[in-house]
């Protein structure tokens, strides 16, 4: 069975391969089950708020446009002409969209999303945080 390691997300670039496998290997064997998995899904936190930044720096490009349509949530699905947001490699904007989508009110005209909300750990929370960012965004 392959494991995810915890450390990946925290130090896998910064350690040289043999060490990076000897942390996480020590890491899993010394700490409870449940430890374990807090610290890795806390790299996996600090992965996606780093992807968030650089996604939301990237929106100040867009701060003073109007008309946009945004794919939210697109996976490999991108669509030409739209803002495409995702947590995946190619999308325009990385953003955790568990946050404010960092844009101005009234600057889309369209938000699409398509199978998104079942990624979320809390779906029922993000529907309802995404349904008030789609009334806050759109054009009148």
């Amino acid at each position: 069975m392959v494991t995810e390691s915890i450390v990946s997300p925290l130090v896998k670039a910064t350690l040289p391969v043999g060490l990076y496998k000897t942390v996480d290997s020590s890491l899993r064997k010394s700490l409870p089950v449940g430890l374990y998995k807090a610290i890795r899904l806390l790299g996996k936190e600090i992965m996606l708020h780093r992807l968030h930044r650089a996604g939301v720096k990237r929106a100040k490009a867009y701060a003073e446009k109007r008309g946009l349509k945004l794919n939210i949530g697109c996976g490999p699905n991108r669509k030409e002409g739209w803002l495409n947001i995702d947590l995946s490699p190619g999308a325009e904007f990385s953003l955790d969209m568990r946050e404010r989508i960092p844009l101005p009110d009234g600057s889309a005209t369209i938000i699409y999303s398509e199978h998104f909300l079942i990624f979320l750990d809390y779906p029922r929370r993000a529907a309802a945080a995404l349904s008030r960012q789609s009334v806050r965004s759109p054009a009148p």
